[in-house]
């Protein structure tokens, strides 16, 4: 794979695995592949709309869990 941005290596193994990918199954829903990738494309343009570029940097602060791959991703 050519790609050397994480959301594009990301979103073309979950693409391969259709709408079956699920990434977490838990009591409230599962975090399927197709989630991830629209959530993190949502923390995209929250953070582009926030004046972010392409190639900044950006530091954040939070707790570990699965719900903080969109802002990594984004």
């Amino acid at each position: 794979m050519n790609s050397t941005n994480l959301f594009d290596r990301v979103a073309a193994r979950l693409a391969a695995c259709g709408d079956r990918a699920v990434v977490l199954a838990g009591a409230a829903g599962d975090f399927t592949g197709p989630r991830l990738v629209a959530d993190s494309l949502r923390m995209a343009g929250a953070l582009r709309a926030a004046g972010v570029e392409p190639g900044d940097r950006v530091a954040v602060q939070v707790e570990k869990s699965v719900q903080v791959l969109p802002l990594y991703l984004g």
